[in-house]
């Protein structure tokens, strides 16, 4: 039971190291009884001893499987527990475990089916949104002036890319554990939004505030997509700038670089989605923006030890910064990114 709690507080606090070790180590617990001690009083109690065995490995197995691969639990949990009634039932030859098991199969096996039924759905989902949005691109394309317009947008993401710092896009090693990132985060957010919404008020622009992104949805970043590396959130600062034109997008985008404030980082080709090469319905629901990550190194950041924190500014486009938040595109891409565990 102590060690059971250590383990739920070290996966609260995101100390996956040591929730390895403890989980290791409570596993370890029923192979050293069953093989050491209990074996002989087991045998003495006939085949339902051994399959009172076999079941508390298959939990141990289990529990170590749900703490080492988290994004496989669905299989972890039903296929495990199917497979230690399965292997009792063959081994003691006790009716009891025959039906357990084959409930266990049948539950992981309607799991799963309905879960690919989900994940069809999902597709589904945000379908209308990617096509409403490709119109809106093609429609975009169509206005004279718009291959000017992008030709000016790319000449200004060439200069960001050619002034930003080429580094691991993670958060510094400074930062110990997923508490202390969030604690950061929290104190240099005010000073981000108020960098970011200066210039974004200075180009014309309207400028959306965000809070520090909450526990549960960076948690679920972590386990899901980022292999558990806290160091890899960079998105816990957040804040968009939206524009009517490409060139207003371009001409922040030179002002950030510009500023004496900022550094930023060099990126992916895939986060400018203004770019006919990008396929937008098949990467992002058919969304289009600019992301980039920036540190804000000023005097007071470097004394509070800031200036290392990497955070995400998105730049958008007015008609599909709209769509996103009234036509129910953002609501639908969330759906389906909870449908497919992403």
């Amino acid at each position: 039971g102590v060690l059971c709690t250590f383990l739920a507080v070290s996966l609260e606090r995101g100390d996956r190291a040591r929730a390895k070790r403890i989980a290791l180590t409570i596993a370890a617990l029923p192979l050293a009884l069953g093989y050491g001690i209990l074996t002989p009083i087991f045998g003495a109690a006939g085949h339902r001893g051994l399959g009172v065995a076999l079941v508390g490995w298959g939990l141990a197995a289990t529990l170590v499987g749900l703490v080492y691969k988290p994004r496989l639990s669905f299989y972890i949990v039903y296929g495990g527990m199917s497979g230690s009634y399965i292997v009792n039932a063959i081994a003691t030859y006790t009716v009891p475990n025959t039906p357990i098991a084959c409930m266990f199969a049948f539950l992981g096996t309607s799991a799963y089916l309905k879960r690919r039924t989900a994940l069809a759905e999902a597709g589904e989902l945000v379908a209308a949104d990617a096509a409403a949005y490709e119109a809106l691109w093609l429609a975009k394309l169509d206005t004279p002036g718009a291959a000017g317009a992008l030709a000016t947008l790319h000449a200004a993401w060439a200069f960001y890319m050619a002034e930003a710092v080429k580094e691991p896009k993670q958060q510094p090693a400074s930062l110990g554990s997923v508490e202390a990132l969030f604690n950061a985060c929290d104190r240099l957010n005010p000073v981000l939004l108020a960098t970011l919404r200066a210039l974004c008020d200075a180009q014309g622009g309207v400028f959306h505030a965000a809070t520090v992104k909450g526990e549960d949805r960076a948690l679920q970043k972590v386990y899901r997509s980022y292999n558990e590396n806290f160091r890899r959130l960079t998105d816990l600062n957040r804040c968009g700038l939206c524009f009517a034109s490409f060139e207003e997008i371009a001409a922040c985008l030179r002002a950030i670089v510009a500023h004496p404030d900022i550094v930023v980082l060099s990126m992916n080709k895939s986060k400018m989605r203004f770019d006919a090469e990008y396929d937008a319905v098949a990467n992002s629901g058919g969304y289009r923006d600019v992301q980039i990550a920036v540190r804000i190194d000023s005097e007071w950041t470097r004394a509070q030890g800031l200036d290392k924190i990497w955070c995400e500014v998105q730049l958008h486009d007015a008609e599909y910064y709209h769509r996103k938040t009234t036509g129910g595109g953002h609501k639908a891409y969330v759906q389906k990114r909870n449908m497919l565990g992403q």
